[in-house]
C-alpha cells in the first residue's frame, strides 16, 4: 500500500511517499475506498479491510495515518433456511448443480472476500466515533467495533444469524411491510411448504436464501430517540442507528441498532421491511428532509431507479413512492447518493439525486413537501464524465459530484449538468482508479489505484496506491474553506491539513488568519480558536528552518500561540464553572464536584483576573463558602484600585460594585464561622512554596501525599516532582486510568465512576470530541 499526499497546484501535483507496503491482493471491487466522518479510511481488499485513522500533527506534512484491518472470515457463511438439501440433490437438475449453496463442490471456489462496506453517523461507539458494516463477498454480513488494544476490529454483531434466526421462527414471512397501512398486520408470504418434488423445493430454498443474501447496505445520516425527553441523561439508552440493508429479493431491510454499539446481539433489532418490487438491490441511499422523516433511493441490476418516501418514528412506514427511471435497460444502479442541497433548496423542497449507470452519470431533480412530490420529478445526464464504466461516486457539501472510472480518470460535475472536469493526478501506467473518497470538509480527495488486469498476474503480489490528493490548493481555495458557511470546522482534519500544506510552501499565514490582538481573540468561535491555535503551531516548526523574512518570527508566533492557547483555556474553564452553576441550581451536582470548580476558579483568579471572570468566580467561591478565596479576590481589586482611576466612570462604578460585593461576602463568611468542608484549606509551607502559590490546596498527590498546584490547566505537579495531566474537562488531575485520551494532542477526559453526580456524568458523556483540540478520542 503507497500513501501518498498530491498538491494540485496549476495543473500540477506534487507529491510525498508516506510508506510503502506490499500486500497480496486479487483484483479490487468497485467502491473499494470511503471515507467515515471521524476521519477513517476503509480499503477493501481480498485479505481484509484496511482502516486507516487520520490523525492531525502539526510537525508531519504528510498524511499520518495509523493502520488497524478486519480480517476475512475463514470459513463461508452457511445458515439453514430449513429445507434438506438432501432431498434436493436426489433430483437431476441443472438449477442446483451450479448453486454453490446446495453444491458444496462449487463452495471452494468462493471468495470469502469483502463485498462492500458502509460507515455509521458519529457518536455510535463508545468513544463517540462511527462503526463500520461489512458485507463479506457471500453475502455474510456483520458490525464491526474499532479496536481498544491490537490493530484487528471486533465483530459486535452478526446481522446475518440475527436475520436467519428471526425468518426461522416467522416461517420466513416478511412481516411489517412499511409501505402497506400500519393499522393492518402485513405478510410478503412465500411458499414455505414442503413439497415432494425436488425442483419445488429447491424453489423454496432458493427464495429463502435470497432473502438472507444481502447485497447492499447503507447508514441513515441521523441517530434517533424513542423518548421524548432527548436533553435527559437516561434517553441516552434509547438512541439508536438505523442501517438498510438490501437483498437478492428486492427487499430492504431496516435495523434498529442501539447505541452505543457493544459486543450483544440483543442490542440489534428488525425494524421493518420495504417490499421494492425490484429485483436484485445493489444501491441505497438516504436523504433526510425532517428530523423525522426522509427519502429513500433504491437502485437494482435491471436498471430501475425508485424512491421511497419514509416516517422513521414512532416505528418505520411509508407515505409515498415514486419511480425516477423506469427502464430496464439492464444497466445496473451501481452508485447512489444524494447531492446536498444550499438552505434556500432545501427550505423549497428541491433535492438532488446523482444516478450513475455504466459510464454515465444521472441527476434528477426532485420537489417535496411533507414527503410527497410537488411537480414531476426532472433529470439531467451530464456529457462526457468517463469512457468506462464508473467504479466511484462522492457527493461533497459545496454541490461538486466526484466520480472515477475503470480507466483511472478522476473527474468533477455539479448538478446544473455542465461539462465535466478533470482531476489531475499524478498516476503511473497500467494502474485503475478502482475507489474513491472525500474529506468531511471536501478538502481531499483519497484514490485507490490498482493494477489494470492487463498488467495484473493471478495471486501475485502488487503494489496498490492509496492517494490522497489536495483540492483545496491555493491561497483563493484556502480562503474559501475558511469563510464557506457550509464548512464544519469541529471536523477540522482536512481543514488543518489543507492550511498545513498552504503554509508550508508560501511560508505565509492565510489573510483570515493574521495575528490578532487578545481581545480580537476573545471574540472569535471556539473552532476558530482550535484552527488558530493548529495554524501557529505549524508556523513555530517551519520557521527554524526559514526566518521567513521577519526578525523575532519564532517569538511573535510564540506569543501569539500562548495568547491563543490561553483564550482556549478560558472558554473551557467558564463553560465548566457556568455549568456546575447550574447543576447546582437544578441539585445535580454533589460534594466533591467542588473540588473541580474550586480548581477552575484559582487558575481563572490568577490568569485571568477580569471583571467578568472575577464575578463569575466570585460566585463559585459563595457558593462554597471558600472565604480564602475572596480574600484573594478582594486583595487583587485593591491592588487594581489605583489604575481604575483612570478608566471611564462606568467601569469604575463596576469595579466598586464587585469590590463591594465581594467584601459584604467575606464579611458574612467570617461573621459566621463558616469555613469550607469541601477542600482542605492548608496552604504550602516554606518560601518556596510562597512563591508557586497564593490559594488553598485543592488535590494531593496520590504516590507521595504531598500538595499539587494550580499553576496549569494542562498539568499539575507536586513539590515532589511528580506530574500528573489533568482533565480538559474537570480540569481535576487524572491520577488513575479511567480517562480517554485524544488522538491528536494526547489530552486526557475522565470517565463517570461509580458515585458520579447526575451533572457530572452528563457533562462528560456529552464530551464526544476533545475540548481542547476538538480531534477524536482512541
Amino acid at each position: 500500500m503507497r500513501v501518498c499526499a498530491s498538491n494540485m497546484a496549476d495543473g500540477k501535483a506534487l507529491e510525498k511517499t508516506i510508506e510503502t507496503v506490499q500486500l497480496s491482493c486479487l483484483p479490487s471491487y468497485p467502491g473499494a475506498i470511503s471515507w467515515s466522518l471521524d476521519d477513517r479510511v476503509s480499503v477493501i481488499t481480498d485479505k481484509c479491510v484496511y482502516i486507516l485513522t487520520l490523525t492531525s500533527s502539526p510537525t508531519k506534512f504528510g498524511v499520518n495515518a495509523e493502520s488497524t484491518s478486519i480480517p476475512v472470515c475463514k470459513k463461508p457463511l452457511v445458515l439453514d433456511v430449513g429445507v434438506d438439501k438432501k432431498k434436493i440433490t436426489n433430483v437431476e437438475s441443472l438449477d442446483w448443480r451450479l448453486d454453490p449453496n446446495v453444491n458444496s463442490s462449487l463452495s471452494t471456489c468462493c471468495s470469502t472476500g469483502f463485498h462492500k462496506v458502509a460507515w455509521s453517523p458519529l457518536n455510535c461507539d463508545n468513544n463517540s466515533r462511527c462503526v463500520i458494516a461489512a458485507l463479506f463477498s457471500e453475502y455474510h454480513l456483520c458490525i464491526y467495533l474499532s479496536p481498544t488494544l491490537g490493530t484487528k476490529w471486533k465483530e459486535a454483531v452478526d446481522l446475518s444469524q440475527v436475520l436467519c434466526r428471526y425468518l426461522t421462527q416467522n416461517n420466513f414471512e416478511l412481516r411489517q411491510d412499511v409501505m402497506q397501512e400500519t393499522t393492518q398486520q402485513n405478510y410478503v408470504k412465500h411458499d414455505t411448504n414442503k413439497k415432494t418434488s425436488g425442483s419445488s423445493l429447491y424453489s423454496c430454498f432458493k427464495q429463502r436464501t435470497q432473502l438472507l443474501a444481502c447485497t447492499c447496505l447503507h447508514w441513515f445520516s441521523q441517530l434517533y430517540h424513542t423518548g421524548e425527553d432527548i436533553s435527559s441523561i437516561e434517553e441516552d439508552k434509547k438512541k439508536f442507528a438505523l442501517l438498510a440493508t438490501g437483498n437478492q429479493s428486492g427487499t430492504v431491510i431496516f435495523w434498529k441498532v442501539t447505541i452505543p454499539v457493544i459486543l450483544n446481539t440483543t442490542a440489534v433489532q428488525v425494524g421493518g421491511f420495504l417490499n421494492t418490487e425490484q429485483s436484485w438491490l445493489c444501491s441505497l441511499s438516504w436523504q433526510e428532509i425532517t428530523d423525522n422523516q426522509g427519502l429513500l433511493a433504491v437502485g437494482s441490476t435491471d436498471g430501475l431507479v425508485k424512491v421511497f418516501s419514509l416516517k422513521v418514528l414512532p416505528s418505520i412506514h411509508g407515505v409515498a413512492q415514486y419511480v425516477l427511471w423506469g427502464d430496464k435497460d439492464d444497466m445496473q444502479v451501481q452508485w447512489l447518493d444524494w447531492l446536498y442541497s444550499p438552505g434556500s433548496q432545501a427550505n423549497n423542497g428541491l433535492h438532488h439525486l446523482v444516478v450513475c449507470k455504466g459510464p454515465s452519470v444521472i441527476v434528477f431533480a426532485i420537489s417535496v413537501k411533507d414527503g410527497i412530490l410537488t411537480q414531476k420529478p426532472s433529470h439531467k445526464i451530464i456529457q462526457g464524465v468517463h469512457r468506462m464504466p464508473i467504479t466511484g461516486l462522492a457527493c461533497t457539501h459545496n454541490g461538486t459530484i466526484f466520480t472515477c472510472s475503470l480507466d483511472g480518470s478522476v473527474q468533477t460535475s455539479t448538478a446544473d449538468g455542465k461539462p465535466a472536469t478533470v482531476v489531475n493526478y499524478d498516476v503511473k501506467k497500467g494502474f485503475m482508479c478502482t475507489g474513491i473518497g472525500v474529506s468531511t470538509n471536501a478538502a481531499f480527495l483519497a484514490l485507490f489505484l490498482s493494477p489494470s488486469n492487463f498488467t495484473q498476474q493471478s495471486l501475485e503480489s502488487h503494489q496498490i496506491h492509496i492517494r490522497f490528493i489536495n483540492i483545496a490548493w491555493g491561497s483563493s481555495s484556502v480562503g474559501r474553506l475558511l469563510n464557506c458557511k457550509d464548512v464544519q470546522l469541529e471536523r477540522k482534519w482536512d481543514v488543518c491539513k489543507a492550511l498545513q500544506h498552504h503554509i508550508y510552501y508560501s511560508k505565509t499565514l492565510p489573510g483570515e488568519l493574521e495575528l490578532a490582538s487578545t481581545e480580537a481573540l476573545e471574540s472569535c468561535s471556539f473552532a476558530e480558536l482550535v484552527i488558530r491555535q493548529h495554524v501557529l503551531s505549524v508556523m513555530l516548526v517551519i520557521t527554524p528552518q526559514e526566518d521567513c523574512g521577519v526578525p523575532g518570527a519564532r517569538n511573535v508566533w510564540s506569543a501569539q500561540l500562548d495568547c491563543t492557547v490561553h483564550c482556549v483555556y478560558k472558554h473551557l474553564a467558564t463553560a465548566t464553572l457556568n455549568s456546575w452553576l447550574e447543576g447546582r441550581e437544578a441539585g445535580t451536582v454533589n460534594h466533591s464536584d467542588s473540588v473541580s470548580a474550586l480548581i477552575v476558579s484559582d487558575w481563572l483568579v490568577m490568569k485571568c483576573p477580569d471583571s467578568a471572570s472575577l464575578d463569575l468566580v466570585t460566585k463559585v467561591y459563595q457558593a462554597c463558602s471558600d472565604t480564602e478565596g475572596l480574600k484573594k479576590i478582594s486583595s487583587l481589586t485593591d491592588e487594581n484600585q489605583p489604575s481604575v482611576k483612570a478608566e471611564p466612570q462606568t467601569q469604575t462604578t463596576i469595579q466598586e460594585d464587585s469590590l463591594q460585593s465581594i467584601s459584604e461576602a467575606v464579611s458574612e463568611l467570617m461573621d459566621t464561622d463558616q469555613t469550607s468542608a469541601v477542600v482542605d484549606m492548608s496552604v504550602l509551607e516554606g518560601e518556596c512554596a510562597e512563591s508557586l502559590v497564593t490559594l488553598p490546596i485543592r488535590e494531593k498527590c496520590t504516590v507521595c501525599d504531598t500538595a499539587i498546584t494550580v499553576e496549569s490547566l494542562n498539568y499539575g505537579t507536586c513539590l515532589n516532582g511528580h506530574k500528573w495531566s489533568r482533565c480538559c474537562v474537570l480540569f481535576a488531575v487524572c491520577t488513575d486510568l479511567a480517562y480517554r485520551r485524544c488522538q491528536d494532542c494526547n489530552s486526557c477526559v475522565l470517565n463517570p465512576s461509580i458515585g458520579s453526580s447526575r451533572w457530572l456524568r452528563g457533562l462528560l458523556q456529552s464530551t464526544s470530541k476533545c475540548p481542547f483540540c476538538l480531534g477524536f478520542f482512541r
